[in-house]
């Protein structure tokens, strides 16, 4: 892994990375840090199998070096149940988010303001709420995703602890959509613990739809 230049500014970011990717690869995944100058605080080099510098002429011949021998890569595992278990909580969160996604009107044809950071507020059951004026932007959305994922996954120097919270909720006029994979966006939000809603979503009121993510997006 290489930190962005938004990740060298905020190295939670980074961290919120790494822990987003431990989640998801398999449990014998072992990550490398290939540092850049002015690079991340110290405290983040513990959490990687090896480090180099991104400078170092000896980088190829050392990454090859790894390659050829796996075995001896290792990193603090996450274990296989509790990677379940965040699956099937993903599983429920990704499926009500498709279903509101589905039932909500399109606006598409009409301009969208495009908005950056949403508006944050906390419903009566808990559930943290965002409210964007406009359609986020790809970066705008991806740095709120992982600005905002602790609330379901803790780091911490022995591995990633599940926190068994709901997911937050989320609303927005319109998603950014990639060619061939329109709903990356809201799968990417709800591994990280967001179910992004349709503003225009009419069938349920906003704290209904609140209580739907407390009932269905907690661990089991």
């Amino acid at each position: 892994m290489i930190a962005s230049s938004e990740e060298l500014r905020r190295p939670k970011l980074f961290e919120a990375r790494l822990t987003l990717n431990t989640m998801a690869l398999p449990p014998h995944t072992s990550f490398i840090h290939i540092k850049s100058q002015g690079g991340l605080p110290e405290i983040y080099s513990q959490l990687f199998f090896a480090e180099f510098d991104f400078e170092n002429r000896n980088l190829r011949a050392d990454l090859v070096k790894i390659a050829r021998d796996p075995g001896k890569a290792s990193r603090t595992k996450v274990s296989e149940s509790k990677q379940r278990r965040a699956e099937r909580r993903f599983a429920d969160t990704y499926r009500l988010a498709q279903t509101l996604h589905h039932h909500a009107d399109r606006f598409h044809d009409i301009p969208q303001k495009v908005a950056r950071m949403p508006d944050r507020d906390i419903f009566e059951n808990g559930v943290s709420g965002a409210f964007f004026r406009g359609e986020p932007s790809l970066s705008a959305l991806k740095t709120f995703i992982l600005a905002e994922c602790e609330h379901w996954f803790a780091p911490t120097i022995n591995g990633v602890e599940l926190r068994d919270e709901p997911a937050g909720l989320a609303f927005a006029q319109n998603l950014p959509e990639l060619p061939g994979d329109p709903l990356k966006a809201l799968r990417a939000a709800a591994f990280a613990g967001w179910v992004i809603a349709p503003a225009t979503f009419r069938r349920r009121s906003p704290h209904q739809v609140a209580e739907l993510v407390h009932r269905y997006t907690r661990l089991k």
